[in-house]
């Protein structure tokens, strides 16, 4: 099959070559069926390894890949273990849109798991980065940061520490946003931060409940 050269192309010292063979992973990714295939076949290791890449190109696809990986439940141990989490936080911070979109839906996937993988995000460093991302001029970096923090917010240990990040107001904001995407999880996020008594008034007293209303 093709996925074993292709893996070991990740391995290539060709900037140009670890960019192919990303985007060639990446699109297989997609398929559901081809995800197990990816990790069994050892290409976990050599993403991880691209994602501490400064080129740009690179990072797009490899990002890509891992957002895709993660969507499947069983693999999120897996790619946790591997210890993609610490370049991924990192990447939140990257310079091109597409790099801190597919971060985030990576995080955001990996969120959606044990309840542990939302301890270890937190741990990373990642609550930080992912609130500034709210406030990001485009609406699909904003999707997938309000979705990762919507998720995290399901923890109530995470709740305080989501809330001191600064998360409120640009959630808040986000409710006015014209993507209908941004507006749901935006409030699913406000929705689960309200869940702790202690923030129902600094929600309140921010504005929420008009726009709450509104997007309802």
């Amino acid at each position: 099959g093709a996925l074993p050269p292709l893996i070991r192309c990740l391995r290539s010292n060709s900037e140009s070559v670890q960019w192919h063979a990303a985007g060639a992973i990446a699109n297989l990714a997609i398929n559901t069926a081809n995800k197990s295939q990816i990790i069994a076949n050892g290409g976990l290791t050599p993403l991880c390894t691209l994602a501490h890449s400064s080129n740009e190109k690179v990072l797009r696809q490899v990002t890509r890949a891992l957002f895709a990986l993660a969507a499947k439940q069983d693999l999120r141990p897996l790619i946790v273990q591997a210890g993609v989490l610490q370049p991924l936080v990192r990447l939140l911070s990257f310079r091109h849109s597409e790099v801190q979109r597919n971060s985030a839906g990576a995080i955001g996937n990996i969120a959606a798991g044990a309840p542990a993988n939302k301890a270890e995000i937190a741990r990373q460093g990642g609550l930080e980065p992912l609130v500034k991302l709210l406030g990001s001029p485009r609406s699909n970096v904003q999707n997938q940061a309000a979705r990762a923090v919507s998720t995290l917010a399901c923890e109530t240990e995470l709740q305080p520490q989501i809330v001191q990040a600064g998360a409120l107001r640009p959630l808040i904001r986000l409710l006015g946003s014209d993507s209908s995407e941004v507006q749901k999880y935006a409030s699913l996020a406000l929705a689960n931060l309200a869940a702790l008594r202690q923030n129902q008034p600094l929600i309140v007293q921010l504005g929420a409940l008009e726009p709450l209303v509104h997007t309802s």
